[in-house]
């Protein structure tokens, strides 16, 4: 969410940002997210035209802001994070991902498919399983891509 608030009617809104998450603050989490919010102020500043100092992120169960200033340290990660994004796809490489419990709550679980990921399961071995049970239960291999 953008908050703009108006301070004095000749200088323009300062412009706050906040991240809701759903749940609650994780230990070791935090740097993942501060950098999250800072590349979303980092993207408002250069559509907008405007400084912004600080930020907040909003965890649903604790009811909680948690405020995160924007300093050069937390900048400089951001924009570190952002140079070797564009190195991957550039390069047209997708990092491995490894398969966590917390995967099956992600939203994005069909589209990263982290199961597929396993060290020595490449496509092929992954596609001569899927038929394999296809095979195994007396039915025709389908035609609507491998099982997870």
């Amino acid at each position: 969410m953008v908050e703009f608030r108006q301070a004095a009617l000749d200088r323009p809104p300062q412009v706050n940002i906040v991240e809701y998450k759903r749940g609650r603050p994780k230990p070791g989490r935090d740097e993942e997210f501060h950098v999250q919010l800072c590349a979303q102020a980092l993207c408002l500043e250069e559509m907008l035209g405007v400084a912004i100092a600080a930020g907040a992120i909003y965890f649903g169960q604790t009811k909680r802001r948690v405020e995160v200033a924007f300093d050069q340290a937390l900048r400089s990660k951001t924009e570190n994070a952002v140079v070797q994004l564009r190195a991957l796809i550039v390069g047209g490489k997708t990092p491995v991902v490894r398969f966590q419990a917390k995967c099956k709550k992600c939203s994005l679980f069909d589209l990263c498919l982290p199961k597929t990921a396993r060290p020595r399961c490449t496509a092929m071995r992954h596609l001569s399983q899927a038929i394999q049970h296809d095979v195994d239960e007396g039915s025709e291999p389908s035609n609507n891509g491998p099982r997870l």
